[in-house]
């Protein structure tokens, strides 16, 4: 064989193998991108369709799908409404487990719903929250599976791992941990500054018992109403 042909087919080699390496290095380029995207999610289906171009094109089509969505923001009110209602969910599973968990997933389902998500199954949700909540989507699959294993006998402990999914999926729909959200405001750590004239602190006193005594009938009323109603007028307002 002449040696222009052995160095042209070398030369294809190498070319060959230099493109084969520049497609690898962008497909792990792409890879990182995407798990940084889409978290766990992007490895499960990466797994299932054993097939990379499968699986950009199923990650493409979630987000023209989210894309056409109305998803929106939760307003302050619906914040403090839906984590004073986890608070009250989350008080119950000491007597009712069972109970308990299934007000977590009717909770969450509803917050998800308020976003803007829609879905006919649970896995088109799934696919839909992997777009913009990939780091939270394995805690919502993992405490749709326990929840609906619940029906039969079920430890304790596995209903306490369900809660704690919904939770991690509830925080991060609402944008910040539930345990944050309505926390009384730090106190000015400095010293009330004293009042030079002694008719001027006896008004202060008397407008300060005044106002204490008017809050304490407010915290007594809304007391009196439990997250479930409060969250009702909410919704119904």
């Amino acid at each position: 064989m002449p040696a222009s042909v052995v160095l042209v087919i070398a030369a294809v080699a190498i070319l060959a193998g230099l493109a084969v390496l520049a497609v690898e290095a962008l497909w792990i380029r792409r890879r990182r991108v995407l798990r940084r995207r889409f978290g766990g999610e992007f490895d499960r289906l990466l797994a299932e369709s054993k097939s990379r171009r499968k699986t950009l094109a199923l990650l493409a089509e979630r987000e023209r799908r989210v894309a056409g969505l109305q998803i929106r923001s939760l307003t302050a009110a619906e914040i403090a409404s839906y984590t004073g209602l986890w608070a009250w969910i989350q008080e119950g599973f000491v007597d009712q487990p069972d109970s308990a968990v299934d007000a977590a997933r009717e909770l969450v389902t509803e917050v998800i719903s308020d976003r803007g998500y829609q879905a006919e199954d649970d896995e088109q949700l799934l696919a839909d929250l992997s777009v913009d909540h990939a780091s939270s989507v394995g805690h919502y699959r993992s405490a749709l599976a326990l929840s609906d294993s619940a029906e039969g006998a079920v430890s304790t402990e596995n209903l306490r791992q369900a809660l704690l999914h919904f939770r991690s999926m509830l925080d991060d729909l609402v944008g910040k941990p539930a345990a944050e959200v309505g926390k009384p405001a730090a106190r000015d750590p400095s010293p009330p500054q004293e009042s030079s004239a002694a008719g001027d602190s006896s008004a202060a006193g008397e407008r300060s018992t005044a106002e204490q005594t008017s809050a304490a009938e407010k915290t007594s009323a809304a007391e009196k109403s439990s997250p479930a109603d409060q969250h009702s007028d909410l919704r119904n307002g």
